[in-house]
């Protein structure tokens, strides 16, 4: 699966990346596993799993098992990678933002911080299904789209679904309905896929 998702460079686009998810602690000090998170933000690429366990091995002793994304996508190879991932660390996902708390006004401004709404579109959605439990705030979005290519032979970014061969498609269908199944997410979220064409959040596209 991994293999043929890489060699297509399969991505589910946004607008163009301007900088790799980062990782920081959100929430408050205080050890529980709903009042702290990993807050995951920007477009997932090539390097993000790598960086995320790279953000788990260096982190401190404590580390809470839920991660919150604000992401409008990028590698759907490494977001379902992403997504295996934190189900095999036994994670929980939610799909949101941050911000500053105001209760601590007094502290450096994003020491503690409070949940606000975000976004998780296309590959992002694929890892936020990795959770072993999930959560949409209010007023949060999360969606999906079609396929898209990496990019055009000349640097730029394709605007239409990608085109494969037949067998390869299915091929490639098949192993992203295997993964929704795996982890427990309803397979017509695929159907869902194939109807949104574009990038704006409609009645095909959102899944909330």
């Amino acid at each position: 699966m991994r293999f043929l998702l890489a060699t297509l460079l399969i991505s589910f686009l946004t607008a163009a990346p301007v900088a790799a998810m980062d990782f920081i602690l959100g929430g408050t000090d205080h050890k529980t596993d709903d009042a702290n998170w990993i807050q995951a933000s920007g477009p997932i690429d090539e390097e993000t799993v790598a960086d995320f366990q790279t953000f788990l091995a260096e982190g401190p002793d404590w580390l809470p098992k839920r991660i919150r994304f604000n992401s409008p996508g990028g590698s759907l190879a490494q977001g379902i990678q992403l997504g295996a991932e934190l189900r095999r660390l036994g994670f929980a996902t939610e799909d949101g933002n941050h911000e500053p708390h105001p209760d601590w006004p007094n502290m450096s401004s994003w020491d503690f911080t409070r949940r606000t709404p975000g976004i998780c579109a296309s590959a992002c959605a694929y890892a936020f299904m990795g959770g072993v439990e999930r959560r949409v705030d209010h007023g949060s979005r999360i969606g999906v789209h079609q396929f898209y290519s990496a990019a055009r032979s000349d640097g730029g970014s394709d605007s239409q679904p990608i085109l494969v061969q037949q067998g390869v498609e299915q091929e490639l269908v098949s192993q992203l309905l295997d993964y929704t199944l795996r982890m427990g997410v309803d397979g017509r979220v695929l159907v869902h896929a194939g109807l949104c064409v574009g990038r704006v959040f409609g009645s095909k596209c959102g899944l909330n």
